[in-house]
């Protein structure tokens, strides 16, 4: 018998693209863009869409 973990398909961070094993704070982020943004927030700073139509395309 064969024992073995079950292995997720590997993602892309939808702000950098970096492969990411887990997601963080509900979506598919890695651990350096998660944390930037947690920094941020606690900082008090806020970001909005620029094109004001939530489709902006992130680029590296």
């Amino acid at each position: 018998m064969v024992v073995g973990t079950a292995v997720s398909p590997l993602k892309k961070c939808l702000i950098c693209t970096t492969t990411i094993t887990v997601p963080h704070f509900g979506i598919d982020a890695c651990r350096a863009c998660a944390n930037f943004f947690k920094r941020a927030k606690m900082a008090g700073k806020t970001f909005t869409c620029r094109k004001g139509d939530r489709k902006c395309v992130i680029i590296n």
